[in-house]
């Protein structure tokens, strides 16, 4: 809750501040019309997935369900050839249904699965490397058949949605390498805010900047004048300072 208290302070500045940081008061209105976008996005993706996966599972399950009643039956058949031929024609109808149904399944979690890929490159690197198990059990073709792959398929893509959601929802402080503009590797601390902003610094608070996501993965900047805010923040998260307001710039898209 601290960390919370502490990031607020980047909302909590008066428009002055906004300017002196990012250099147009216009320009804090557009990242923060592009962060409600985002916000909107997600929380569509979240009721639309919610809808759909129950959905799924009451087809998957009536699927299976069909199954078991069409093997009992033929497991039943008797003698006489009417009534096999009888029952063997609704077996047949039957299983032409579940396979329909099951097809509707297969393309509802193929579309999430599509999303997710396209999402992956753009998650921060600890999110990816958490949910990367799970990633690479997405399926290259979206057309993979059998009943318990759709169902192994939905599991996946809930557990993948799970893990971002809650990323999203929460900040975290991570140690991280990352690649100086010269070359050199270096150690550095970064904290991010859900799934739209971070803020790094190394334990000198020297070599320091801001990120954000980017098309192809996260885009970080240098910014050298926000060391000391950003260790002050990660003390405080750490609960190793008393919590009070620290100005962290927003990175305008």
């Amino acid at each position: 809750m601290r960390i919370m208290v502490i990031l607020m302070g980047v909302l909590a500045f008066p428009a002055g501040a906004f300017a002196a940081a990012e250099g147009t008061l216009a320009g804090a209105r557009q990242w923060v019309t592009e962060w409600v976008r985002t916000q909107e996005l997600l929380s569509r993706t979240r009721t639309e997935w919610e809808r759909d996966s129950e959905l799924l599972r009451q087809t998957a399950g009536l699927y299976e369900r069909e199954l078991r009643s069409i093997e009992e039956r033929l497991g039943g058949f008797t003698t006489n050839t009417t009534q096999i031929d009888r029952d063997l024609a609704e077996a047949r109808a039957e299983l032409e249904l579940g396979e329909k149904a099951l097809g509707v399944a297969r393309d509802r979690v193929g579309r999430y699965e599509a999303r997710l890929r396209e999402w992956a490159p753009r998650l921060p690197a600890p999110l990816r490397s958490q949910i990367d198990p799970l990633v690479r059990r997405i399926p290259a073709e979206a057309a993979a058949s059998g009943r318990a792959g759709v169902m192994e398929r939905l599991q996946n893509v809930v557990g993948i949605l799970h893990e971002i959601d809650k990323f999203n929802a929460a900040v975290t402080v991570v140690s991280e390498v990352q690649r100086r503009p010269e070359g050199a590797e270096v150690q550095v601390e970064t904290v991010y805010l859900g799934l739209g902003q971070a803020w790094f610094t190394d334990r000198s608070g020297r070599y320091s900047g801001v990120g954000r996501p980017g098309p192809d993965g996260w885009v970080w900047e240098v910014r050298p004048e926000v060391g000391p805010a950003v260790r002050r923040a990660i003390a405080m998260y750490r609960d190793e300072a008393p919590p009070t307001f620290v100005g962290l710039p927003v990175q305008l898209p």
